[in-house]
């Protein structure tokens, strides 16, 4: 039997299979989730369990239409993933979105509309929010998209922290907050640039640790209102709009396709100078809000997948964002086990959370992630393989994470 057609030359890149809207395509990369640039093109992936039709979307910058609507074939649709390479896009001219199609059905969940433009949940970079406190590109009709991140800062050498946990001294902050005022006498005031400017006062406290506030992409212009005279924002960060984002409105530059370096510079050097860094991370509700909310994620992409509903609220079809636990998923190969942190039913397929927990630590050398929900207060991992956790009164809680979460990570 010949085998050859199937084992490509060493150094040979993979060649396209396919013409989809004019742009040449072939199965993309599964295990790699959102959007990831190659030599050739860009994969894009996507996991939806009641989708019966995914298309992908290419936006021209500041356009509101797109300029190419690729299918996925069914040739590309394995299990409940959806995954097309597309060869020669220049990352740096296009956005992205998607479209699902299937069943509409709200007292079962279901809110799939084949005409409602979906971020991508795994999302890098969302666009149209730069400038903090000014309305999203595009007033009422504005929608979110992606953008594909160059992911090639050079970390070096630079070795974890990893100290005790009963050794840290921490110093809670909003990255915006802690500098915006002018008396921060910082040049870069409000940004990770800023913070980054403070570390020499951060050493004179002698303080180890600093735990951000949420620092993924939110809007802040979400209930944005006029109190006495006052321009109130949502200011603190937890109506999250993409939790594998960075907020670009804490940047003091703009980096288009580079979206994250000012972040990862700071980290770099706080951890030079001997601070860990500690994200604030909340997976019990989006800026998708409640059953009223919008429907731009999440909600279009699988409803009853990414958000749980109560017993008590099921009858009703009282749509419940709230994150009860960290749910089976498949890493590699290894099928996880269900582990319920409170009462409520548990969505059963949650992976982005499990992502969020191995991903970040590694992509941001960030010492841990804090993470809360109804029994969590706080979760550190210590350079990813060292995971504490404190619960109120529930040390079997605490227990089961940290043995899941081990596994997952390791």
């Amino acid at each position: 039997m010949n085998f050859t057609q199937h084992k490509p030359q060493r150094g040979v890149k993979l060649q396209p299979l396919d013409v989809i809207d004019g742009f040449m395509a072939r199965p993309g990369f599964y295990n790699r989730d959102g959007a990831t640039a190659s030599s050739n093109g860009v994969s894009f992936t996507i996991h939806s369990f009641g989708a019966t039709e995914c298309v992908l979307l290419l936006f021209h910058p500041h356009e509101s239409e797109p300029y190419a609507r690729l299918k996925f074939p069914e040739s590309y649709h394995i299990g409940n993933t959806y995954s097309m390479l597309v060869f020669g896009l220049n990352i740096e001219e296009f956005e992205y979105a998607f479209q699902l199609d299937g069943p509409y059905d709200r007292e079962k969940g279901l809110l799939f509309n084949k005409d409602n433009i979906l971020l991508d949940p795994y999302a890098r970079a969302v666009t149209g929010q730069r400038n903090w406190g000014e309305r999203p590109e595009g007033g009422e009709n504005f929608i979110y998209r992606a953008r594909v991140v160059e992911n090639n800062y050079d970390w070096g050498n630079m070795k974890q922290l990893e100290y005790p946990l009963e050794d840290l001294v921490i110093y809670e902050m909003h990255v915006r907050g802690f500098t915006k005022d002018d008396s921060s006498g910082v040049s870069a005031k409000g940004t990770y640039e800023g913070l980054r400017e403070k570390i020499p006062y951060l050493k004179d406290l002698g303080v180890n640790a600093v735990e951000l506030m949420p620092i993924f992409e939110f809007d802040e212009m979400e209930s944005a209102r006029i109190v006495d005279g006052e321009q109130l924002y949502n200011y603190w960060g937890y109506n999250t709009v993409c939790f594998f984002a960075p907020n670009t409105g804490y940047s003091s530059v703009v980096e288009h396709n580079h979206e994250g370096d000012e972040l990862k510079q700071m980290i770099y050097e706080l951890k030079l100078n001997g601070i860990e860094v500690i994200l604030d991370v909340v997976f019990n509700h989006t800026a998708e809000g409640n059953e009223n909310g919008p429907c731009f994620s999440f909600k279009g992409i699988d409803n009853n997948i990414y958000y749980n509903f109560m017993y008590k609220a099921l009858q009703k079809n009282i749509h419940a964002p709230i994150i009860a636990g960290i749910m089976p998923v498949t890493k590699s190969s290894q099928i996880k086990q269900i582990i319920s942190l409170s009462g409520n039913m548990v969505p059963p397929r949650f992976k982005a959370i499990v992502d969020r927990f191995a991903d970040y630590p590694a992509a941001m050398r960030q010492a841990g992630i804090a993470y809360a929900t109804e029994q969590i207060i706080d979760l550190v991992a210590n350079g990813v393989n060292h995971i504490h956790i404190y619960t109120m009164n529930k040390p079997d809680v605490a227990g089961a994470i940290l043995n899941n979460l081990s596994e997952i990570i390791n």
